[in-house]
């Protein structure tokens, strides 16, 4: 897609202090294929206050690490610099975003990225079976990546980057039908979002599933995964029911463990 041709993702996490001081921003840029470009760290040393046991026990960083660490006016022009060109990729993106952009202000830098996405809107609207979006929850339910130090801007990076390639490789397997309604309805109200799946639909991770049109039960114009269940008192009464998520994720979701796929 000519939009997205020569961009690459940059995929950002910051951690804070209790007054909205970033103390550390770490960022990983990727390219299309989910290679790793290159990465940064830095710990950077609050002005207004030092950090509080709260922020030192969500984080693992003390006023120790910090006390030697560059403001973040020393290192800004290197981080702008760093992130400018990228599609900035974080998960919550709006709280994030906002404080970048202010930190920047503050010192006479704009900053406006040309692209943006959320994992956790990703997550909601390509993984819609999860019982909770947290980065460390996601990562878990979906054995993308085991960490005890999240909050960690470094391991956050790291584990977003594994989420949105999770997602990317999801867009392939939708149903045509689906994922017509699905693109006309993003455009409407999220065109990242939208770049974002017509490009891994088009340009796919995986090869495409040809499926048979009766493996589906159609709703609205909807095509759902059909489903039998059978239930194990009753054997000769089993249901079949549908879906409109991964078989998978169905099955996992509400505990079903005596099933046929039709």
């Amino acid at each position: 897609m000519r939009e997205l041709k020569g961009k690459y993702f940059c995929i950002v996490d910051i951690e804070l202090t209790e007054e909205k001081e970033i103390i550390q921003f770490a960022a990983k840029k990727i390219d299309f294929n989910f290679r790793v470009i290159n990465s940064i760290n830095y710990y950077i040393k609050p002005i207004q206050s030092d950090i509080t046991s709260f922020v030192t026990d969500l984080t693992g960083i003390t006023n120790e690490i910090l006390r030697d660490k560059p403001s973040f006016r020393k290192v800004s022009k290197v981080l702008y610099e760093y992130i400018k060109d990228g599609i900035l990729v974080c998960h919550g993106l709006q709280s994030d975003y906002l404080i970048l952009k202010k930190h920047f202000q503050d010192i006479g830098i704009e900053y406006s990225p040309s692209m943006s996405l959320d994992t956790v809107e990703l997550a909601r609207l390509f993984l819609p079976t999860q019982s909770s979006y947290r980065l460390s929850d996601l990562a878990a339910s979906l054995n993308i990546y085991s960490s005890d130090n999240y909050h960690n801007a470094v391991i956050d990076v790291k584990a977003t980057a594994k989420l949105l390639e999770t997602i990317a490789l999801k867009i392939p397997l939708i149903q045509k039908e689906n994922y017509n309604k699905i693109c006309k309805l993003l455009k409407k109200v999220d065109s990242n979002i939208a770049l974002f799946l017509e490009y891994y639909k088009n340009n796919n991770l995986t090869s495409d599933i040809i499926c048979d049109k009766r493996d589906y039960i159609v709703y609205d114009g909807v095509k759902f995964n059909k489903l039998k269940l059978v239930i194990k008192e009753k054997k000769n009464n089993g249901r079949i029911l549908f879906s409109s998520i991964d078989v998978d994720d169905y099955i996992s979701k509400f505990n079903i463990d005596d099933y046929t796929v039709l």
